[in-house]
């Protein structure tokens, strides 16, 4: 497979001294989606922020081949498309449509070229019916799916979604999960939802005081019960259902 990001040795520390991140090496490669986990301070946020060049620390960075450097910070943001915990953060126009068309706009395309772009994305989220709708007027649930299409309207290589779960009910939950497994990016999800995880991400990688202590199929590592205690997580609910059902398969059909 084709490397999308590498990381050798990225450590990074805040101006306060905080040193968030401490010697990160990992590949990812194009097509896998990877969970990113850990408890709150693991170093998640900080090594999403040097991915669209928001932060940039000591080591070895390759994204799509290109390091961060400032001469190279267009062409790594216009191939990593960031979506936001919070919509509201995203989506700032007067509608749907001048939301998800800002992107396309300043990548310089043409007007028809926008308007396909647009359409689009917003197919792909099933929202082409609130194109003209004002963001504010959306459940939270749809506006988490226009956020998304605004980065998709980008045309991006890699998507990095933080908390893409927060605050939604099951439906909308599930009718995410329906959209991301469907779609074919590269994808970068940092989640407390391990559930989520388990479902949509084929790798999970957990950080724990700025380093990586796991890293493997998501079936194992959210598996590994001792491993998860050890670093502040939960078995998911779903590992422990899959569980169940293979030690009694002759009772679950």
């Amino acid at each position: 497979m084709d490397e999308v990001i590498k990381a050798i040795n990225l450590t990074y520390k805040y101006p306060d001294g905080t040193v968030a991140l401490k010697g990160i090496n990992l590949e990812i490669n194009r097509g896998e989606r990877v969970a990113l986990l850990g408890p709150n301070g693991a170093g998640k946020s900080t090594f999403l922020m040097h991915l669209n060049g928001t932060l940039r620390g000591e080591g070895e960075l390759r994204i799509n081949g290109l390091e961060p450097s400032k001469a190279n910070l267009n062409k790594i943001r216009s191939s990593i498309g960031l979506v936001f915990q919070d919509p509201d953060d995203q989506l700032f126009l007067t509608t749907v449509f001048d939301d998800v068309s800002f992107g396309p706009i300043n990548q310089g395309l043409s007007e028809s070229e926008v308007i396909e772009r647009v359409k689009g994305a917003l197919e792909v989220v099933d929202m082409l019916w609130a194109t003209n709708k004002p963001a504010h007027h959306l459940s939270f649930g749809q506006k988490k799916r226009v956020a998304l299409a605004t980065v998709l309207s980008m045309n991006p290589k890699v998507l990095i979604l933080d908390e893409p779960t927060s605050n939604l009910d099951p439906r909308a939950r599930r009718r995410l999960e329906s959209l991301l497994t469907n779609l074919e990016h590269t994808m970068i999800v940092a989640t407390h939802n391990l559930d989520f995880a388990w479902r949509v991400c084929d790798r999970s990688i957990i950080l724990s005081s700025g380093k990586i202590v796991a890293d493997g199929p998501t079936r194992e590592t959210l598996g590994d019960e001792a491993l998860l205690e050890a670093n502040g997580l939960e078995i998911p609910m779903s590992a422990m259902l899959d569980s169940f059902k293979n030690q009694h398969s002759d009772i679950v059909r």
